[in-house]
């Protein structure tokens, strides 16, 4: 499934897709959270609870590309994400973290997950 991602737009890169991948960039914001203390309200609009990741399903991905920093609102400038926009419904992935999301975390344009039901995707 990722190969013909991947051969339909050869700008996308796989920055994450497991749980170790996941907590470096967790470690990241762990190191930042002591930098500037922060209440565990605040935490939970950037991370997950411990055990709530999506990635720990090993259904989502955290999608870069060239030219683009890793994990950052401005992906959602490229063309990368625009294709990501038109086109990863049909092989079954949704953006898990839209801006205004229902789940209280931080707009994530670069997650997303692999949610579809029927086999055939």
């Amino acid at each position: 499934l990722l190969k013909i991602v991947l051969y339909k737009f050869d700008e996308l890169r796989v920055l994450a897709s497991t749980n170790h991948i996941h907590a470096i960039t967790k470690l990241r914001r762990a190191i930042l959270v002591t930098v500037r203390p922060r209440t565990i309200e605040e935490v939970l609009t950037v991370n997950a609870a411990h055990g709530f990741s999506e990635h720990h399903t090993g259904r989502a991905l955290d999608i870069g590309t060239t030219g683009c920093d890793p994990l950052v609102e401005e992906f959602e400038n490229t063309a990368a994400f625009e294709w990501l926009i038109s086109n990863a419904a049909a092989f079954g992935f949704t953006l898990t973290y839209p801006r205004g999301n229902g789940y209280g975390i931080d707009y994530e344009p670069w997650h997303w997950c692999f949610t579809a039901t029927d086999p055939r995707v």
